[in-house]
């Protein structure tokens, strides 16, 4: 891990960020920040300068505070960080937390995804044989218990949010830098081709069963969006349809708790055949 006195390089799903901490009266502050972003972004963290930088992100001094009120609703905001429409680059305060650090970067990473062939899906994933395995389906069907679950022989790579992004022609899958509940994952820029994506039921059973109706899974996937944003919506939707049209790695798995019979089902050799057996 390396960073260049006050700039810090970041490499997130092929985009490249640069962070530079300009000089500052608020000395504890900025060094506050500086050291909660090389702890919680160390795996992407370039030890080069890019060659390109697709966004730039400045950390300024901000002596007072500039409160905004919504009398209608009785809320009240305080800025942290100003940028102009369109520009490539955002201008934070340092009294700002790694949280609302967070939520800006993750708000940038959809502006960027949405022109560049990406999208962010909710999903666990794991590393299968050095490709990635997602599982997505409704709240509670069981994507971190799936990932929990074969994390022993197939390393955890994300436990709630994915990025999918098209690059020379090809999908690829990418962690994202946000914190999650499994905060224990290790995060890096790696991307790795998709093996299969996997629409999970909850069942007495284990089987899993191929998905061809194209309709059905469009539905399926773009309800676990993680942006209901109109702005970068009409792109997604584009972007989703033509990984649709281009992947054909779609299954459905239903499975119960029971982690030997889910390894077991996962790792049996493919076939045509479709895979299924009891829970007992």
């Amino acid at each position: 891990m390396k960073y260049y006195k006050d700039r810090i390089y970041l490499n997130i799903s092929g985009f490249f960020f640069c962070l530079h901490f300009r000089r500052s009266r608020l000395a504890f502050q900025k060094e506050k920040i500086k050291k909660e972003i090389l702890n919680n972004y160390s795996g992407f963290i370039t030890n080069e300068v890019p060659t390109k930088i697709d966004f730039e992100i400045e950390f300024i001094n901000r002596l007072s505070y500039q409160l905004l009120h919504d009398r209608k609703n009785n809320l009240q905001y305080v800025s942290i960080a100003r940028n102009k429409p369109g520009s490539s680059s955002i201008s934070i305060f340092y009294q700002t937390s790694i949280y609302q650090f967070q939520l800006i970067l993750r708000d940038i990473l959809l502006k960027l995804l949405s022109k560049n062939k990406g999208f962010f899906l909710h999903a666990s994933a794991n590393n299968y044989h050095g490709r990635a395995i997602l599982f997505t389906g409704h709240p509670n069907a069981g994507k971190s218990t799936a990932m929990i679950f074969l994390h022993d022989k197939y390393q955890a790579l994300t436990d709630d949010s994915a990025i999918i992004k098209k690059e020379k022609g090809k999908f690829y899958f990418y962690q994202t830098p946000m914190t999650e509940k499994a905060f224990w994952i290790k995060k890096t820029s790696k991307r790795y081709e998709i093996d299969k994506i996997f629409f999970l039921r909850k069942a007495d059973y284990f089987k899993i069963e191929k998905i061809t109706d194209a309709e059905c899974f469009s539905k399926l996937l773009i309800e676990q969006f993680w942006t209901k944003n109109k702005t970068y919506m009409r792109e997604e939707i584009k972007t989703v349809l033509e990984f649709i049209s281009q992947f054909k790695n779609f299954n459905l798995m239903y499975f119960a708790k029971d982690k030997n019979k889910l390894l077991k089902l996962l790792t049996r050799r493919e076939n045509s055949m479709v895979h299924s057996f009891n829970k007992n």
